[in-house]
């Protein structure tokens, strides 16, 4: 336990120094309803991609959990909630005060396994969550997800990654294609892809 908690706090330290000028900083979106990236996702990048389903606009729960940076909680919450897809986007605390305001209390005991939430969705309707992850590969190499999942069925339905060097920042290569892909499966759009300069 405490190797992976080591291990985390040495991602999380790289990744903000690595790029520190240009990492992890929310932006709004450009006037054609996306991020500003040069980057795309590769089709192997798509992994799971069912049709988005317009009840889930009602809320979005951006799971990143307690042992995640606040920065990197921060940059995700702000980031899907400039998109302006969901009337609601929430934070773990945000989804707790929630639960406790409508007298839930009883009904749905914890928000951090699918079992409590889909306890919740079952009292509240329909919503999604989403659980970015990102990990270092060494060197300057990194990647990350997005998933996506529904607290009804407990099955994910999206499943996005990209992998990114880290030479001046992470946000254009690594995150914003990956936010991009999301709004592309909120709008019901395919989601955009390109196979990278060198496969043959």
């Amino acid at each position: 336990m405490k190797s992976c908690l080591i291990k985390l706090g040495t991602l999380t330290l790289l990744l903000l120094h690595g790029g520190c000028s240009s990492t992890l900083k929310p932006t709004t979106l450009k006037e054609d309803g996306y991020f500003d990236t040069s980057s795309t996702l590769r089709p192997e990048g798509v992994i799971i991609e069912q049709p988005f389903k317009p009840e889930y606009r009602k809320m979005l729960y951006v799971k990143t959990g307690d042992e995640k940076n606040e920065r990197y909680k921060e940059f995700y919450l702000t980031s899907f909630k400039n998109m302006n897809a969901f009337d609601k986007v929430v934070d773990q605390s945000e989804l707790e005060s929630l639960v406790i305001e409508q007298g839930l209390t009883d009904k749905v005991s914890n928000i951090s396994d699918k079992i409590g939430l889909h306890h919740l969705q079952k009292e509240m309707g329909s919503f999604l969550v989403v659980e970015p992850y990102v990990e270092w590969n060494g060197g300057y190499d990194y990647v990350a997800n997005l998933k996506a999942y529904d607290p009804e069925s407990g099955k994910v339905v999206l499943h996005i990654e990209k992998e990114a060097f880290n030479w001046a920042g992470l946000d254009d290569p690594l995150f914003y294609p990956l936010l991009n892909g999301f709004v592309e499966w909120t709008r019901g759009e395919k989601i955009s892809t390109k196979d990278a300069p060198n496969k043959k």
